[in-house]
């Protein structure tokens, strides 16, 4: 329909053909009383006062309308398509460059600049039309004028009735406001513990303030909701008690608790009191009502972590740096249970020769190859022992015996036999406890010498 309103319109100008322009003046300008378009168009030549569009704007309008003209005659949906878009525009500009209005009390328009626009509380028509229709009694401005439906199409609320515009458009009452179910014009305050209300009593309230911590009672009182208490102010928001109390005495410290949550015990006698974490692998993280669990590793903690411990069961742990972890020589197998490691291993992660992760050099004299720990060369392993124990003074390493080498030490001398061990060659004897072997030649030499020594003396004295 409005694309073929748009053609009449378009070829009505170009043509000069008053009938069918006069056809659709009214429809489409909204009831401006504005200059015929043949007049327009003159204006536009010959007026500095009305010449806004320019002879580049009438020119595009001449090709639309020879478009337009084209496309009825082949039929061409993309010359349809194209005045839709275009022509819109290019016929909106011209209908809406007004000289005056309709009469105020006729149409509810008024004048700016070169535009009839509907004045403040009334409002364009979903279908325009030359009169605006009035916005609904409590919108100050709206989008659409009242249709008798719940719908208000409210932009702004009259100011001093103590609305706000909601998410569907409607001038509602402001938080701790009522219209008493619409009898009242101008919203007036509820007691000052309602969100809405149908009276000013405190048992009154119809809905509570999603944000002022209160929930409604039966009997029509928003009340503080646990944990929260009024603090006597008027003030519609309740405040927060001590995060360990559940109920308390109209105080945010935690010694005025009145009554303690599940996971806490009161540690008074008197009216009010503190509430303390009642079991000992429990914490409190400093704001949440309940206490929270420690890690199953540890006794006593600061946090959820297993590296939060404060004390250990001693039993199974003990503590390293807010760790509990199994004592030396031991490992984790859960459940708050230890397992011995393997004898040769200081910390394992199980209870074979293979699964040592840290050894003793101080203690044992091992260290770690892999997942072993091994004897350092001069040791060996005596089965069952965790120290190692020292190879003969003949052995570089030795094993399972202190005399069964496996490599001899350097610059001893001393060759390797599966059987005698280091030995010392021939020309060499072994002196206990000494590594290196000595040479009988050198000794035979020393000993002569000492004997002609002795000779000397002898003749001498």
């Amino acid at each position: 329909m409005k694309i073929y309103l748009t053609i009449q319109i378009v070829y009505g100008i170009i043509t000069y053909d008053q009938n069918t322009l006069n056809q659709f003046t009214y429809q489409y300008s909204g009831g401006n009383s504005c200059h015929s378009p043949q007049q327009r168009i003159q204006k536009f030549y010959f007026s500095d006062t009305f010449a806004r569009p320019t002879k580049k704007f009438f020119f595009k309008l001449i090709y639309l309308t020879w478009l337009v003209q084209k496309s009825i005659q082949r039929s061409d949906q993309d010359s349809y398509n194209i005045l839709q878009h275009q022509g819109m525009l290019l016929i909106n500009r011209l209908w809406y460059y007004c000289i005056d209005c309709v009469e105020e009390s006729i149409s509810n328009r008024i004048q700016i600049g070169n535009v009839c626009q509907c004045k403040t509380g009334y409002s364009e028509y979903e279908v325009k039309e030359q009169i605006c229709g009035k916005c609904h009694a409590k919108c100050l401005t709206c989008f659409q004028p009242a249709d008798g439906s719940e719908n208000q199409y409210c932009l702004t609320c009259i100011p001093g009735q103590n609305r706000v515009v909601s998410d569907t458009f409607k001038c509602d009452c402001e938080v701790n406001y009522s219209d008493f179910g619409g009898i009242l014009e101008v919203c007036a305050v509820c007691h000052y513990t309602c969100g809405n209300c149908i009276g000013v009593e405190a048992t009154n309230c119809s809905q509570c303030s999603e944000t002022s911590n209160r929930e409604l009672t039966p009997l029509g009182e928003c009340l503080c909701k646990q944990s929260y208490f009024d603090d006597n102010t008027e003030n519609i928001t309740c405040q927060k008690c001590h995060h360990s109390c559940l109920i308390c005495a109209s105080s945010t410290e935690k010694d005025t608790c009145l009554e303690c949550p599940s996971s806490r015990t009161a540690q008074s006698s008197g009216s009010f009191f503190e509430c303390f974490c009642t079991d000992s692998n429990t914490f409190d993280d400093g704001f949440s009502l309940q206490c929270q669990q420690c890690d199953q590793s540890c006794k006593t903690c600061f946090g959820p972590l297993s590296s939060n411990c404060l004390t250990c069961d001693t039993n199974y742990r003990q503590l390293e740096l807010s760790f509990c972890v199994c004592p030396i020589n031991y490992y984790d197998i859960g459940q708050l249970e230890c397992a011995e490691c393997h004898y040769s291993c200081h910390r394992c992660f199980d209870n074979n020769a293979e699964s040592c992760i840290m050894c003793s050099f101080d203690l044992n004299l091992r260290v770690l190859k892999g997942n072993i720990c091994k004897c350092v060369d001069g040791y060996y392993e005596e089965v069952g022992i965790a120290q190692c124990q020292k190879c003969a003074y003949k052995c570089e390493t030795c094993n399972i015996q202190p005399d069964k080498c496996l490599s001899c030490p350097l610059n001893s001398i001393r060759k390797l036999d599966p059987i005698k061990g280091c030995y010392c060659p021939e020309e060499y004897f072994d002196k206990e406890n000494e590594i290196t072997c000595l040479s009988k030649i050198n000794i035979n030499q020393r000993m002569s010498f000492q004997m002609q020594n002795l000779l000397i003396i002898n003749k001498i004295f």
